[in-house]
Formats: C-alpha cells, structure tokens, sequence
C-alpha cells in the first residue's frame, strides 16, 4: 500500500544487499527506528530518492480498506 515500500524486521534479519531495488529497509529495536535503506532526508520525491517511490494500486488498496472495515462491522 501507499506509494513507498519498506521492510521492517530487527537489525540484522535482512541484510541491505538483500533489499530489492526501489525499497527500503528499517531496523526496529526496543523503541526505536533506524533508517538502513531509503530516501534520505525529509523530501523524497527529488534525485535519486525519486528511485524509491513507487505506482499505487489504488483499486488493490481501497479493497484492502474495505475489507478491514467489514471485518470491523462484523466484530463490533
């Protein structure tokens, strides 16, 4: 979902020559988030940070968003 991707995991569970191209990795440890491969900085729609961003699936995700919500409905 959204227009970046990014896999999450502890250090060290992937590695960043494993990342494939055009995502980015983040090490979760105790309360924090370390940024290992990604768009640097806070703008990332110029440079080379445009590598990272990806086409959305908006049909894919709307899908996704109602279906959560039914799932809501129905447990409520």
């Amino acid at each position: 979902m959204g227009s970046y991707r990014f896999y999450l995991c502890p250090p060290g569970l992937i590695a960043p020559d494993e990342v494939p191209e055009g995502w980015g990795l983040l090490y979760a440890q105790e309360r924090t988030i370390q940024r290992v491969v990604g768009p640097k900085g806070n703008s990332w729609t110029y440079g080379e940070n445009t590598n990272y961003f990806n086409r959305r699936h908006e049909g894919s995700e709307i899908a996704m968003l109602v279906s959560a919500l039914r799932r809501v409905q129905e447990n409520a």
